[in-house]
């Protein structure tokens, strides 16, 4: 049991990173303001928020994984096959960004509206 706390250990720390790094926030900040501009901040609201950013620490984790491993890999199954196969990382990364731009397509979040808030708040 002790190893597999040991193993687990890393990661944790890894996401923590990420959760606490000042993009990861940055992002959520924003988020949740263009949810309160519009007047959708409410708790349901607020949870899909939660979910887009989960799905950013799943991204940003298939990122380092690439950047370390590569695109591709390499594989020996031990029955005297082996080889190079894509990295499954690539393939989460690109299911996490879908999920992603589906969160912001679905609470109306996009380069518009932010761009006209903006704006607005130079304005005044």
């Amino acid at each position: 049991m002790a190893n597999k706390k040991k193993m687990k250990e890393p990661m944790l720390e890894e996401v923590e990173a990420i959760v606490n790094s000042a993009v990861y926030k940055k992002i959520k900040k924003d988020l949740l303001a263009q949810l309160n501009k519009t007047g959708a901040g409410t708790p349901i609201f607020v949870d899909m928020v939660e979910q887009y950013m989960s799905l950013y620490v799943t991204k940003e984790l298939c990122r380092k994984n690439i950047a370390e491993y590569g695109v591709t890999i390499e594989y020996n199954n031990g029955g005297g096959q082996s080889g190079t196969t894509d990295n499954p990382a690539l393939e989460k990364q690109i299911k996490a960004s879908t999920q992603m731009l589906k969160i912001l397509n679905y609470l109306k979040i996009s380069v518009q509206q932010i761009v006209v808030g903006e704006a607005d708040n130079d304005e005044l």
